[in-house]
């Protein structure tokens, strides 16, 4: 079943941990990017007190790419994370139907997978799969998932 359109990974990094970083995005897929010819985008910016971070970001859509990953990431999480998502799930989820996941940079970088609301974080951004295109709809796929 696809539960996803596109999924978009995006974190912020400073230059000394964006190795470290990169090797921890490319850890959260189950494919090898180089393989399936998708790269990781940089883009540089400013950040609050004007160093220099970058920004890394991972977009993918084919069905194979998307649940892959979110076999990947249910095999991750815990039970109590993915019930955590379950509960969240109403105020993770936007208009267009795009859900919101943001694990937590530090942890994930241990191994761990915590889902947090901290900003300093992986984002995920996963643009539903559902027909009809109605919200109740996306809820219960949502549930379905991470039950």
């Amino acid at each position: 079943m696809k539960y996803a359109h596109t999924i978009q990974i995006t974190v912020f990094a400073t230059p000394e941990e964006q190795g470290e970083v990169e090797k921890t995005l490319i850890a959260l897929l189950d494919f090898d990017p180089q393989e399936e010819k998708l790269a990781i985008q940089h883009e540089s910016a400013l950040g609050v007190e004007k160093e220099k971070i970058m920004i890394l970001r991972m977009v993918f859509n084919k069905e194979r790419h998307t649940s892959g990953f979110l076999n990947h990431l249910l095999e991750k999480l815990g039970p109590d994370q993915k019930e955590l998502l379950c509960e969240q799930a109403e105020s993770r989820l936007d208009e267009e139907l795009h859900f919101f996941i943001r694990l937590h940079k530090s942890k994930l970088l241990e191994g761990e997978y915590l889902i947090t609301d901290s900003g300093n974080c992986y984002h995920i951004n996963i643009t539903l799969a559902v027909y009809p295109h109605k919200r109740a709809v996306a809820l219960a796929l949502l549930h379905k998932l991470f039950k």
